[in-house]
């Protein structure tokens, strides 16, 4: 579990904690799937995604 004052600190430190837009995310996988993104990071972003809803 992350600390409740974790997105403060993070914003007196001038860094975003999520990125603004997509174009902001830089990704990479390996495999030969030639989709955009690739099943491999829409899993991760699926999950986090998940994650993110259960617990804001």
């Amino acid at each position: 579990m992350l600390p409740t004052d974790l997105e403060e600190a993070i914003a007196e430190a001038g860094v975003a904690l999520f990125p603004h837009r997509w174009s902001e995310l830089e990704v990479r996988c390996d495999c030969p799937d030639d989709a955009v993104p690739c099943k491999h990071i829409a899993a991760v972003l699926y999950v986090f995604a998940q994650q993110l809803d259960a617990d804001p």
